[in-house]
């Protein structure tokens, strides 16, 4: 096979589409310390594709080498493929481009040499010459598979290139919001960011949107550091391109870590839609393998569980303290008389999460329990139905997660009794452990049978029960094991709907549920409160 036709066929599994080129060519200009970017765009980046950069630049004996393939100044030795702190490293992208496309490249850098220019056709030299201009590179890329019409014939419209390529262009600025990026598509400026920093560039990308992302952390997770911007629960899209994770600078796509993300804004979503969130990650690139995928997309990580399930707690952190208002009384001229009260469920799904608001109970006043259910509470110009179960739920839960290990146990009067099934057996023995590092202790006690003597101080009597139900279950399947019993167990010993209440029962259930970190869900995600503002009483009775 001839070396060219060869290279060709290589080049496929790197430069799929016209946006495989933008990454690259910007990837490039970023490792080579870039401060601002520039690209242009004709006719969906088929017809042209240039990326014009300030950073270090290529010296002119180098520019050649530059698109032979696997030449690259970024991996010197297998020790530096341990440790890798550039976007690119394969030394492939220039070469596979090179070998579809006519590529005219010229650089210079800062030492003051005079600049190079280089054009190839088809992977080869066939200009190289002296060119004058700033440090930084430029490379065009002209005729994006001309000689491929096969595959120019199964690529997407070319709107719909340019529409991904815009797209592409605002994750960069997003990821590295220290950078100056510009676009302009068939020579109309459409998406500039000023390098200043997270909070403009994604007002660059979002809009007067931004301002509905919060700030999250920062904090350390495992080996890693974690900051970020999360949604309210309205700001949402029909797709998941708003869910971002930037890795050491570079964009992500960890389906855990995606779905950790997705399954703490589950429950306050409307059905179908998806929510924004950016993600900052920085961990030793010693403890993380980028080697995996030509596209770089995936990552794996050392702690991969840790993170991905201190993500989840992050977003349900910051979501535990919002509620969604919900207009429990209707204008009585909008909507039937039999539809006035709402429940409160279909209430907070209905909004859609369009507003959302923190919980404040600085000044509350508990005026007791109603439909044995859910107790009425009023602080300012706001009521607040708190589901009791699910109160006391999230109570008893983080409780539970509170306690790191070997925590301080109290012995129960009289040990509750298991008898667990045959195919339950081994699993159940292999959590003891666990469950003691929980301040359960939990013993065999004969062929079949298993005793809970003990508990967490702090936890109701129910709580002991609560493990053998959870135990008796099965929970024997994935890394999971341990959150989804905390959770089981926290269910089943919370109170009740149906029950009814003391004075000092709800007293003692607002003083838990109000010392919880995250008040507005309850570990299964669910909604715990319900909100009737003064004005929507006031609307209703047309009061002044």
């Amino acid at each position: 096979m001839e070396p060219a036709l060869a290279q060709r066929i290589a080049a496929g599994e790197v430069v799929e589409r016209p946006g495989s080129v933008l990454r690259e060519l910007v990837e490039n200009a970023l490792d080579a310390g870039a401060s601002s970017i520039r690209v242009t765009v004709v006719g969906g980046g088929l017809d042209l594709i240039e990326v014009s950069d300030d950073g270090q630049g290529i010296p002119f004996d180098e520019l050649p080498l530059a698109f032979a393939r696997h030449a690259t100044s970024k991996i010197l030795s297998e020790h530096d493929l341990e440790a890798i702190h550039t976007l690119g490293f394969r030394g492939e992208a220039l070469a596979a481009i090179a070998a579809v496309a006519t590529v005219e490249a010229t650089s210079a850098t800062s030492d003051g040499s005079a600049g190079a220019r280089i054009v190839l056709r088809e992977g080869k030299v066939t200009e190289q010459s002296r060119r004058a201009r700033s440090p930084g590179a430029t490379i065009a890329v002209r005729d994006l598979f001309a000689m491929q019409p096969v595959r120019r014939g199964f690529l997407p419209s070319r709107s719909a290139e340019r529409a991904h390529l815009l797209a592409l262009i605002r994750l960069y600025a997003i990821a590295r919001p220290m950078v100056r990026f510009s676009l302009t598509l068939d020579g109309k400026e459409v998406f500039r960011s000023a390098g200043l920093g997270e909070p403009a560039a994604l007002a660059a990308v979002h809009g007067a949107q931004a301002a509905r992302l919060s700030p999250l952390g920062p904090r350390s997770i495992g080996d890693g550091q974690l900051h970020g911007y999360s949604g309210d629960p309205g700001f949402t899209r029909g797709d998941r391109e708003g869910l971002l994770i930037i890795l050491n600078g570079r964009w992500i796509r960890p389906k855990a870590w995606l779905a950790a993300i997705e399954s703490a804004y589950q429950p306050i979503l409307p059905h179908g839609r998806h929510p924004h969130a950016v993600l900052y990650v920085s961990i030793d690139p010693t403890l993380v393998d980028i080697n995996l995928h030509p596209a770089k997309l995936e990552a794996r990580v050392r702690g991969d569980d840790e993170m991905r399930r201190g993500l989840g707690a992050l977003i349900r952190e910051r979501l535990g303290n919002s509620v969604t208002p919900a207009s429990l009384l209707a204008n009585p001229l909008e909507r039937p008389r039999q539809r006035l009260l709402p429940t409160p469920r279909r209430s907070l799904r209905e909004t859609g999460g369009a507003y959302s608001q923190e919980l404040d109970f600085s000044s509350m006043r508990v005026h007791g329990q109603i439909f044995r259910t859910a107790i009425l509470v009023e602080a300012g110009n706001t009521l607040y139905l708190v589901d009791q179960h699910r109160a006391d739920e999230r109570a008893l839960y983080e409780l539970l997660t509170k306690q790191e290990s070997h925590v301080a146990s109290q012995e129960l009067l009289e040990p509750l009794r298991l008898e667990a099934r045959e195919r339950d057996l081994e699993s159940i023995e292999e959590r003891l452990p666990e469950l003691a590092d929980l301040g359960f202790r939990v013993e065999r006690f004969g062929r079949r049978t298993f005793l809970v003597r003990s508990q967490p101080i702090g936890l109701p009597g129910s709580a002991g029960a609560a493990v053998l139900e959870s135990l008796a279950g099965g929970w024997d399947e994935g890394a999971n094991w341990r959150e989804r019993l905390l959770i089981d167990i926290a269910c089943r010993a919370a109170v009740k709907r149906g029950t009814t209440l003391t004075d000092q029962e709800i007293d003692a259930l607002m003083a838990r549920w109000q010392g919880c970190a995250a008040r507005a869900q309850c570990p299964h995600g669910s909604p715990i409160v319900a909100v009737v503002h003064a004005e929507d009483l006031a609307r209703h009775f047309g009061w002044p």
